[in-house]
């Protein structure tokens, strides 16, 4: 009798989960907070699996501190893209320690399915990209009153997750997410309404990655194996050297920090630009989204390696006089105050100054101590 009723218990717990199938999500997995969604997913699965990999270290090591602006004419005006080799990062990382990984996209929505399913069920590696439409579980974290903000990621671009939980009725999926789209990251790590993210999904084309079976075993033999440390500072130095002496550029592209000039310089005839919203909208959502984000890896940078030298106040000085210089240009840009505008062109000359003067200091003190 006793026995039975333990049973029937069991069923009923059972029922009461939903059925849910209690995949990787169960185990150790633990999403923690994080600066970019891709990087965010590789660190959080290797947390997982047992290896000692931030985002700063992938970052740095993979040579993604390479910051570059390109301009061109679209049918509205003159357009640009800004940005700094995050995502490549990532596979350059990946190749230099012989990780196999897969980039690709679907037309079909039933192999994208398949790959979903297989990927969860198998504990693989896997994260795909959706548009933020499916970013509504956000509202757990934020409330409603939030969901408008200006976001940290995914401000109309996509955003990768790492979907590692599905239930048994596929109404529910749990996402892990280290930096849900706000102005300020913030981790969620939960249940997500599945229709919502297979339907963000497909709207980016059902963008996904995924790397090979058990790399894990062999990445983490290699990170032993290096002094991790010394590799790191040396692709920082190098990348932080790239940056202060960007080479001469060539027609309409610009690197490092002859980009930032160049932005300086767009933003001083902006006022004469038929499509200037545009062009500060998509700046912001450039800015933010992407290059700002070399800020807080080097950061993490100086307090794992040079937590007595002074420096991280300087670049947390950095960080937040540009957030500030962000929000302030793009609300004078909705807003058509074109003498806002005016004055902001030339604190972003002053903001570009101090950037200049803290990474040379850093690049200095960094070439005494280490």
């Amino acid at each position: 009798m006793f026995i039975e009723k333990c049973f029937w218990n069991a069923i009923f717990i059972y029922q009461a989960l939903g059925r849910r199938l209690f995949m990787i999500y169960k185990s150790q997995y633990r999403t923690k907070v994080g600066f970019h969604c891709g990087l965010g997913c590789f660190r959080n699965y290797c947390h997982y699996r047992g290896i000692d990999l931030e985002e700063e270290e992938i970052f740095f090591i993979g040579n993604g501190f390479f910051l570059s602006y390109q301009e061109f004419q679209i049918p509205e005006g003159m357009f640009f893209t800004l940005s700094m080799d995050i995502f490549e990062s990532l596979f350059s990382f990946c190749r230099q320690y012989d990780v196999s990984f897969i980039d690709g996209e679907f037309v079909n929505e039933a192999e994208a399915m398949s790959l979903l399913k297989n990927g969860i069920s198998k504990d693989r590696c896997l994260s795909i990209n959706i548009a933020p439409i499916a970013c509504n579980y956000r509202s757990v974290l934020l409330g409603p009153e939030k969901m408008a903000q200006p976001c940290h990621s995914a401000v109309g671009n996509t955003h990768f997750v790492n979907p590692i939980g599905l239930n048994a009725e596929e109404t529910e999926i749990f996402i892990s997410d280290s930096c849900v789209p706000s102005f300020h990251s913030i981790p969620y790590h939960g249940w997500a309404n599945f229709y919502d993210i297979k339907k963000g999904w497909g709207k980016a084309n059902f963008e996904f990655f995924i790397f090979e079976e058990q790399f894990w075993k062999r990445l983490a033999g290699c990170i032993r194996d290096i002094d991790k440390q010394r590799v790191l500072m040396e692709k920082f130095m190098s990348g932080l050297t790239g940056f202060l002496n960007a080479p001469d550029c060539s027609e309409n592209q610009y690197t490092g920090i002859k980009a930032l000039f160049k932005i300086h310089r767009m933003f001083q005839t902006i006022d004469h630009f038929p499509n200037r919203n545009q062009l500060v909208r998509f700046f912001f959502r450039e800015w933010v989204n992407e290059s700002v984000t070399y800020h807080y890896y080097t950061l993490a940078v100086l307090k794992k390696v040079l937590p007595q030298s002074g420096l991280e106040s300087e670049i947390q000085e950095l960080i937040s006089k540009w957030e500030q210089w962000l929000l302030q240009m793009l609300k004078s840009s909705f807003n058509n105050q074109i003498k806002s505008i005016r004055t902001l062109t030339y604190k972003l000359e002053i903001l570009i100054d101090k950037e200049i003067t803290t990474y040379t200091k850093i690049m200095r003190i960094c070439e005494v101590l280490l």
